[in-house]
């Protein structure tokens, strides 16, 4: 009988509807939240005004109370609002206005005239509004303004003269519109325009004439148009451009677009139907530092295709379908820092691919289908600290494999089909500090291994079908903290498996065949804080199995077949604060089988065929307890006396009466008692 049974059923209700229904009133009810005014670093902001009477009488209030004028306000935010139209004259009261944002305020007209008296104004937000088109002369009397955002709205069509009268505009915001059509002198007096967003947009046609008088030009953006053609005068008077980004327009380098773009330093051409690079077309691009090709239908570099980009630090080709490289083929490029050649086609990796990097920081070859490194092919890349080999169809490594690579810090080769790692593999890896081998076939790990890996932190071996360790195999990892050896088929450890790991905190051994745990198999790991043992075919904890493991605080044997704990299973466990032993098959009476554990602040034994439990002697610091899902039809809780510390119990899923839980509320009301049965 569960204590919703014991309750009359319309008591029940009636607390239940006193406790939820107050709660469901309060989330779903529409508490409006009235206009608001406050001041921000200079800028006055208001929000969820609902008219521009409302507006004024705010402002009004505000420059009241703080001993000013409306006319005195310069910077002004409104947020949040419903204001669909600005009508005439609804700014006349601040003429000193330089600053004005209308961010989310559902504006869906704006009269011809609106900002007509704001001739002082430098900086105009409108931002994710409603807007669909722009009357023609809205601009025409801020001849001060120099930064202007439409972005996130409605608008269709630039029309030639909304722009006309803006001399000193040096940004221009557009994108996030469903703009399709731009008269070609729609920009043809922007001569200091040094900003332009157009992305997310609907263009499909630009005139080629249209960014011709953009002389002071530094950014265009034009991103996600689908943009139908190019001529080779689109860009050709932009001499100032410094970043252009061209992702997804549908463009396939068929002409030559960038020939007069000299003081270019970022260039996006991703996500676009390129099948090859012309020969030499960065050729006139000194000062490019930063190459974005990724997404393409590229299937081969040229020759000599980084002719004359020497500056380059950045380049992308991910995600294409690259299956050869030329020899030498970055051999210019000294001042490269990042290379990602992620999800191509590459094979093979020669010796020359990668000459002359010498300061090239990340390199990511992952998930290509290299077969093969040739020996020293990656020996001129001296600066390199992470190297990607993800996902490829490696099947082993040598010695000189990674030759050159001192200064190496992360390496990753998980999921290749790797089966044997010859002594010495890593030796020239003297700085590594984090090693990815899951998923792959090693099957075992021989002595000498990893020799050379002095510095290494952590170690992945997860998943790599390992049946064996040899005595040794991790000795000389004297600074690894982390060993993950989790999902192999292991059945056992032997003694002097893990010599030498004298700093390792943490070790997962979960999901493997491990069928005891013998004595000494675990020596020498003296500063192991967190050992995993979930998930193997433990029958049997014999005594001082971990009596070698000093520091642990954090042991889990979840999921085995314990069936039996020695009296000193748990002994020399002096630091240890949590232990799970849940879905085992004790089938015991708990009586003091945890009196060394008295440091232990969590314990969980969920399902674990528990009859009773008369006592946990010595675990003062004892916080939580689990002993949910198990055989226990009655409690004597006296063996809560000896837990002082204990603030939470959870014996859901055991046959407990109800006077059962008065009891135990009456008694130790300090407690939070969960059951969901209750």
């Amino acid at each position: 009988m569960s204590l919703a049974k014991y309750l009359e059923p319309e008591t029940l209700v009636s607390t239940l509807y006193l406790m939820i229904i107050p709660k469901l009133h309060g989330l779903f009810q529409d508490e409006e939240v009235g206009p608001i005014c406050s001041e921000n670093n200079g800028t006055l902001v208001c929000a969820n005004v609902t008219s521009w009477e409302i507006l004024w009488e705010l402002l009004e209030d505000y420059t009241s109370t703080n001993e000013t004028s409306i006319g005195e306000i310069e910077s002004l935010f409104i947020r949040a609002s419903k204001l669909p139209v600005l009508p005439t004259g609804c700014f006349s009261s601040t003429p000193n206005l330089t600053k004005l944002i209308l961010k989310n305020c559902k504006i869906s007209e704006l009269l011809p005239d609106v900002f007509s008296e704001l001739p002082l104004l430098k900086v105009l937000y409108l931002y994710s509004n409603n807007l669909s088109e722009l009357p023609s002369g809205i601009f025409d009397n801020n001849l001060e303004l120099s930064h202007l955002s439409i972005h996130d709205n409605k608008i269709k069509v630039i029309e030639e003269d909304i722009f006309s009268n803006l001399a000193n505009l040096k940004t221009l915001s557009l994108s996030y519109n469903d703009i399709n059509e731009i008269h070609p002198n729609a920009f043809k007096n922007l001569i200091n325009l040094e900003n332009l967003h157009l992305f997310q947009n609907k263009i499909e046609h630009l005139e080629p004439t249209l960014f011709g008088t953009l002389t002071s030009l530094k950014n265009l953006n034009l991103l996600y148009n689908p943009i139908k053609s190019f001529s080779s005068e689109t860009f050709s008077q932009l001499a100032s451009l410094e970043e252009l980004d061209l992702a997804n327009t549908n463009l396939d380098l068929s002409i030559d677009l960038f020939s007069n773009l000299t003081q270019l330093r970022e260039l996006s051409l991703s996500e676009n139907p390129i099948k090859e690079l012309p020969q030499n077309f960065l050729s006139n691009f000194s000062n490019l530092t930063n190459l974005r090709i990724y997404d393409t239908a590229i299937t081969s570099l040229p020759e000599n295709v980084f002719q004359g980009a020497e500056n380059l630090k950045y380049i992308s080709f991910a995600r294409s379908k690259i299956s050869f490289l030329p020899n030498s083929v970055f051999s210019n490029l000294n001042s490269l820092e990042v290379l990602q050649f992620e999800n191509n086609q590459l094979i093979t990796i020669n010796a020359t691919h990668f000459q002359g990097l010498n300061h090239l920081n990340l390199l990511d070859l992952s998930e290509n289908n290299i077969e093969s490194i040739e020996d020293f092919a990656f020996n001129d890349l001296i600066s390199l600290t992470s190297l990607n080999l993800e996902g490829n169809c490696l099947t082993n490594i040598n010695s000189d494999t990674f030759s050159g690579l001192k200064g190496l810090e992360v390496l990753t080769l998980r999921n290749n089909k790797i089966k044997i790692i010859a002594t010495g593999s890593f030796a020239h890896l003297e700085s590594l500090l984090n090693l990815h081998l899951d998923n792959n076939c090693i099957e075992k790990i021989v002595s000498g291994a990893f020799d050379g890996l002095g510095t290494l932190l952590t170690l992945n071996l997860k998943k790599c079908s390992l049946t064996d360790l040899d005595c040794g195999s991790f000795n000389t990892l004297h600074d690894l903290r982390l060993l993950n050896l989790s999902n192999n088929d292991l059945e056992g450890i032997e003694e002097g498996t893990f010599e030498g790991l004298v700093k390792l905190e943490e070790l997962d051994l979960t999901s493997n065949n491990i069928s005891a745990i013998k004595n000494g198999s675990l020596t020498g790991l003296e500063n192991l804080r967190k050992l995993n043992l979930e998930s193997n075919l433990i029958e049997r904890m014999v005594d001082n199995a971990f009596d070698c493991l000093m520091s642990l605080q954090w042991l889990s044997l979840k999921f085995n077949n314990v069936t039996f704990l020695e009296q000193s299973a748990f002994a020399g466990l002096n630091k240890l604060q949590l232990l799970d032993l849940s879905f085992n098959n004790l089938d015991l009476i708990i009586d003091a089988n945890f009196e060394n554990l008295e440091e232990l602040k969590f314990l969980y034994l969920v399902c674990c065929s528990i009859k009773d439990v008369k006592s946990f002697d010595n675990l003062k610091l004892l916080e939580h307890l689990d002993i949910s899902g198990n055989s226990i039809k009655d409690l004597d809780f006296c063996f809560l006396e000896a837990l002082p510390a204990l603030s939470f119990l959870k014996i859901v899923g055991n046959d407990l009466t109800v006077e059962k839980y008065i009891e135990l509320t009456n008694n130790y009301p300090q407690i939070v008692i969960n059951d969901e049965t209750v």
